[in-house]
């Protein structure tokens, strides 16, 4: 799971929401590259949520049995009522190169 911001301090998830299924995302370690494929999107309400669907939503940074990555930001920019959620999975290696 990888948590960002959207608007401050960089803003390395500025526009995570436009994120599509189907999208590719690539993940840099040194020089070796990791590539995934969105698989899911969502706009989560958050900011005065009942506790019920605030756990709901944490549901998403919790550890999977299965090999993804989760990205998370606060959503509008101007507000941060929503958690954007990107999940990918990894791109089997005979498609990769393509």
């Amino acid at each position: 799971m990888l948590n960002g911001h959207h608007n401050i301090k960089g803003m390395v998830f500025r526009n995570l929401y436009q994120v599509e299924a189907g999208d590719t995302i690539e993940v840099y370690s040194g020089e070796q590259v990791f590539k995934y494929v969105v698989v899911h999107t969502d706009i989560l309400p958050e900011r005065n949520q009942p506790i019920d669907v605030r756990l709901s939503n944490a549901e998403w940074i919790k550890e999977t049995e299965d090999e993804r990555i989760t990205l998370i930001t606060c959503w509008p920019w101007e507000s941060n009522t929503h958690r954007v959620i990107v999940v990918a999975v990894p791109i089997q290696e005979e498609f990769a190169n393509r």
